[in-house]
């Protein structure tokens, strides 16, 4: 039987209804989930939330310092109230534990890292893989539950709505952690303890929706949630998978999916998978990639920010002890020289833009006094 959990997200003329359900697992009603769901929107809005049942003391306490840690990063962002409909309450905590899980290589990581305490992994349909997108869906939900299988693991896994929603108010960027946190809370009386993977190293945490800082606040008295992997950067996590067969077969990282692919080997987060797994000496047992690694289409990628051109930097000096002179090498020094000069550019447009709206403004008001 499917187990359905729905409510608003947002409120009055802002109220859309969200769908949860699962063939795999009861999902437990609960105001942490809802809060979870809507607290980002509700802040975008500058609109207070007021939501039915209770969240015990923990999370309520944490409320704030969640609030305090997005308005810094991002200013659109307003502190807003939160009140639930009855008095606190503790739910009675679970016994299993779980780890968020994609096939990706941040999942794959903390999942092959602590298999001997997880007992379930947990796939949510509608996150990283749109609803509309049923074949892809239904090859990655088999891959998933092959690896859950190999590991003696259960499944866990959840359709939702949620996104759709969230990326109408606040990009999935800023969103995601608490929508994982969302997802965790409505497992609560059968989980005592959730594992989120950490999309990024200590060296190269920035504002983020999963987050150290973040993805802690969200546990309550009966769950916990457990931001994990920032001791390695994404080539240690590559080099650690290189030594899982069990991964090499079922790796998944793309994110545009032209027609609905596993892996597109094309877009730029396949291509600097590729490039780790090239490193690691594990390309060619990566059964999950369909071509060859092309350096010409590394030296064309885009690598939009900084914290992408880390990621490749990571590549660029492990090649320059291994294999300084080979084409590969030269690609990604191509690529990120044109990136930097991009960037360049870009913000020598935005400086001279700001310069002569300050000029015009200037010219206007003094027109105005000479008048």
């Amino acid at each position: 039987m499917t187990s359905v959990v729905e409510f608003n997200l947002g409120q009055d003329e802002w109220a859309r209804p969200v769908r949860f359900a699962s063939d795999h697992v009861e999902l437990l009603p609960c105001a942490a989930a809802q809060i979870a769901a809507d607290l980002l929107p509700a802040m975008r809005r500058g609109s207070d939330l007021l939501v039915p049942g209770s969240i015990d003391p923990r999370l309520r306490a944490a409320l704030g310092s969640i609030q305090d840690i997005h308005g810094a990063w991002m200013s659109a962002l307003q502190r807003i109230k939160v009140q639930c409909m009855t008095e606190m309450t503790s739910a009675p905590s679970g016994t299993r534990v779980g780890c968020f899980f994609t096939g990706g290589v941040d999942s794959f990581y903390t999942l092959l890292k602590h298999r001997d305490v997880i007992t379930d992994l947990i796939f949510v349909h509608g996150y990283d893989v749109p609803l509309d997108k049923p074949a892809l869906r239904s090859r990655v939900s088999a891959a998933v539950r092959e690896v859950a299988t190999a590991l003696g693991k259960g499944l866990v896994e959840i359709e939702t709505d949620l996104r759709t929603h969230l990326d109408s108010h606040v990009e999935w960027g800023v969103t995601h952690g608490a929508a994982l946190a969302a997802v965790a809370h409505l497992l609560t009386g059968q989980f005592r303890q959730v594992y989120i993977a950490s999309s990024y190293g200590y060296a190269e945490l920035f504002p983020w929706g999963s987050h150290p800082l973040l993805d802690p606040l969200w546990s309550s008295e009966s769950l916990d949630l457990v931001h994990d992997g920032c001791e390695a950067t994404r080539l240690d996590k590559v080099r650690y998978l290189a030594g899982h067969d069990l991964a090499l077969r079922h790796l998944r990282v793309c994110y545009e999916n032209p027609n609905e692919a596993y892996n597109c080997g094309r877009c730029r987060k396949c291509l600097l998978t590729m490039t780790n797994l090239h490193i690691a000496g594990a390309l060619s047992r990566c059964a999950s990639f369909p071509h060859p690694l092309d350096p010409a289409q590394v030296a064309a990628v885009a690598m939009p920010g900084e914290v992408a051109r880390i990621l490749w930097r990571q590549n660029l000096r492990a090649l320059a002890r291994t294999d300084p002179n080979s084409p590969l090498h030269a690609a990604i020094r191509k690529a990120l020289r044109r990136s930097v000069r991009r960037e360049r550019w870009k913000l020598f447009h935005k400086t001279l833009r700001r310069r002569l709206r300050g000029a015009l403004h200037t010219a206007r008001h003094q027109g105005q006094r000479r008048a």
